[in-house]
């Protein structure tokens, strides 16, 4: 009999873990992929606008072992060619331009990686042993268990052996929230106010589709990055937690762990038994290669310190300056923060006593700080931003209190003691939730932080007391433990080491399979 394994989502996850799959599982096995399709908007549509920007650089992207497949990004963008694209549902010619253009410290468009992560899959479904299939739609539920189901907004159900949860961040461009509910940024109009939280990465994707989406352009001058307005823009008042921007990625520099002194800094961290004392080892180690400035500026971001509206350009002003005059020491923060959470993540999947836990406390320590020193928007972001502030077609109005609907639509109470009304649209631009976790119900187990409780070394989620084992597996940021960061070229082995050993546990269990009869959707058992 064919065991059947459903995969939700065809993301960059999915991309590595259909390679694994397929050197593990045998014949015998119909793997089916299921996502929402290129009718819905995802952050790895290849048909996206051009202007839609990743935030790694070109060198840092890969999704296959050296010598494997289509190979790292950049080797695929100098050999990838118009027919390629074609099938990924891009536009060929202008992405093949811009694939044979990149260099190492580019960023390129969400549109090309969403064709190389498209591309990786196809060469993975080829050469598995096994047949597989894609299917497009929105999946609404997954019901654990030891016979697990997936069912599709359609009213379709998919029956399963084994169901893998592949899904990432949900959608960028959130919708607008006005008096007649959720509408796409299209609604907004020109001049309307539009109040947006976060100043992050989503922020800027929002920016790019209010601004140059609308013909908006961006030109030098003599003082630095001019934007020209269409006349098409809203006015976007900026606000968030801290009210401080997300500072750009900046060009990485090579520092040696003698330059930088931190070998102490991470024996202390491995020492780390809980939250607060995973954040000073690591404030400690920053505090060794920073000055009182650049400490002063870094804490304000990474502690939340509230700001008003004129130290949040403050901020940004700093920023941009960053870029054109690079401060050895936010490289060396960038350095320093990147090697702690590599030398934790490394080791997971085979460590000493004791070690998992620590590690899994200090992750969750560092990965405020990791996005705040690694993971910023592509430098011209910063300074598209400062042009945009100066332009008027941005306000940055701090750090925000609380953000209130009214009879005229939204308020801001900012933490300096100002109240900003008649805000008629407002967009929340954070992170957004994981995706997996919107098709999960009460009944799936979960740890304390929210997300699925999954055994840290295989990702199988966990059963409770006296339940059947499920056959769920979960990668991606919506599984405790699991590794959210995509691997790099030259970079540790932990993305393909968790795939493998997933891989490995399904091969596993479907070779001894337990004889358990499907549940009607709807009756007594459905614990979703």
């Amino acid at each position: 009999m064919t065991a059947r394994v459903v995969v939700v989502g065809a993301g960059p996850r999915t991309a590595g873990l259909l390679g694994a799959l397929a050197s593990t599982l045998p014949r015998d096995v119909e793997v089916t992929v299921v996502d929402r399709g290129p009718q819905a908007s995802s952050p790895w549509d290849a048909g996206q606008a051009a202007h839609v920007l990743s935030n790694s650089y070109a060198r840092d992207i890969t999704l296959t072992r050296p010598g494997v497949g289509v190979g790292t990004f950049l080797e695929w963008c100098r050999g990838v060619c118009a027919t390629d694209l074609a099938r990924t549902g891009g536009e060929p010619e202008e992405l093949v331009r811009e694939a044979r253009g990149m260099s190492e410290l580019d960023f390129a468009s969400r549109g090309l990686v969403g064709s190389y992560v498209a591309a990786v899959i196809a060469d993975a479904t080829a050469r598995a042993p096994f047949a597989t299939r894609c299917t497009a739609g929105d999946v609404v539920r997954v019901r654990p268990g030891s016979a697990p189901r997936v069912d599709l907004a359609d009213g379709r159900t998919l029956s399963a052996d084994v169901v893998v949860l592949a899904t990432g961040d949900d959608d960028p461009g959130p919708p607008v929230l006005g008096a007649s509910g959720p509408r796409t940024l299209d609604a907004l109009t020109p001049g309307q106010p539009v109040l947006v939280r976060g100043i992050g990465l989503t922020f800027h994707d929002v920016l790019a589709a209010v601004t140059v989406g609308r013909g908006g352009r961006f030109e030098h001058a003599r003082a630095g990055l001019r934007y020209v307005p269409s006349g098409a823009e809203p006015q976007v008042w900026a606000t968030s937690r801290t009210g401080v921007p997300l500072g750009p990625k900046l060009a990485p520099i090579a520092l040696t762990s003698s330059t930088l002194g931190w070998d102490d800094g991470l024996a202390l961290l491995r020492q780390c038994t809980d939250v607060p004392a995973a954040h000073r080892a690591v404030l400690d180690l920053l505090a060794r290669v920073l000055s009182t400035t650049g400490r002063d500026l870094l804490l304000a971001q990474l502690k939340g310190v509230g700001s008003t509206a004129h130290e949040a350009r403050r901020h940004l002003a700093a920023q941009v300056r960053s870029i054109t005059a690079p401060e050895p020491e936010r490289l060396a923060a960038q350095s320093c923060v990147l090697a702690t959470l590599e030398a934790i993540a490394g080791p997971v999947l085979a460590p000493p006593s004791g070690y998992l836990e620590r590690a899994a406390h200090a992750t969750a320590a560092l990965e405020s700080i990791g996005a705040r020193l690694t993971s910023g928007p592509p430098a011209r972001r910063t300074r598209e931003l400062a042009a945009l502030v100066d332009q008027g077609v941005v306000v940055l109005a701090g750090a925000e209190e609380g953000i209130v609907p009214d009879a005229d639509g939204w308020t801001l109470r900012t933490r300096s003691g100002e109240r900003v009304t008649g805000f008629p649209a407002f967009v929340d631009a954070r992170v957004h939730p994981r995706r997996a976790l919107w098709a999960t119900g009460p009944g799936w187990p979960r740890t304390p932080g929210g997300r699925l409780d999954v055994d840290p070394t295989t990702m199988r989620l966990r059963a409770a007391a006296g339940e059947d084992e499920h056959a769920v597996f979960v990668v991606g940021p919506s599984g405790a433990g699991a590794i959210a960061a995509l691997p790099r070229p030259g970079g540790p082995e932990t993305f393909f080491q968790q795939n493998d050993a997933l891989a490995c546990a399904v091969a596993d269990l479907l070779s001894s399979p337990v004889d358990v009869p499907l549940v009607p959707a709807g009756s007594a058992h459905d614990v979703s």
